[in-house]
C-alpha cells in the first residue's frame, strides 16, 4: 500500500521536470486592447491608465513628485519668523497655562 502511494507521488513529481514558463505571443497585450477597442469596451479609466503609463508622461511625473518631496523636506528645517504667534509674543506653552480654567464650571467670570 505504501509502495503504491510512493510510486504515485514519484510519478507526479517526475511529471513536472520539463516544465518551463509559458511565453505569450508577440504583442499579445496590444492585440487584446485592439479587440476591446473594436468592441467598444474600453473605459475612461483604461484610457487614462494607457496615457499615464507612457514613459513620456510617467518619468516627468515621478521626477516632479521626487522634487516636490525633496523641497518639502528641505523646507522642514527652515524656521518661519513671520508667523502670528511670534508677532503676538505667544509661546507654545500659553495654551497649557490657560487650559485649566476652560472647563472649570465654578470659576465663571
Amino acid at each position: 500500500m505504501k509502495d503504491k502511494i510512493d510510486l504515485k507521488v514519484n510519478a507526479a513529481l517526475e511529471s513536472i521536470d520539463g516544465i518551463s514558463q509559458a511565453e505569450p505571443q508577440p504583442f499579445l497585450l496590444t492585440r487584446i486592447l485592439a479587440l476591446q477597442k473594436r468592441a467598444g469596451r474600453i473605459t475612461v479609466w483604461q484610457q487614462i491608465a494607457a496615457y499615464i503609463k507612457r514613459p513620456v508622461v510617467a518619468i516627468p511625473a515621478v521626477l516632479f513628485l521626487l522634487g516636490l518631496n525633496i523641497a518639502v523636506f528641505s523646507m522642514k528645517n527652515i524656521s518661519f519668523k513671520d508667523n502670528a504667534a511670534a508677532k503676538s509674543g505667544q509661546t507654545k506653552y500659553d495654551f497649557a497655562i490657560n487650559a485649566d480654567g476652560i472647563y472649570d464650571s465654578e470659576n465663571q467670570e
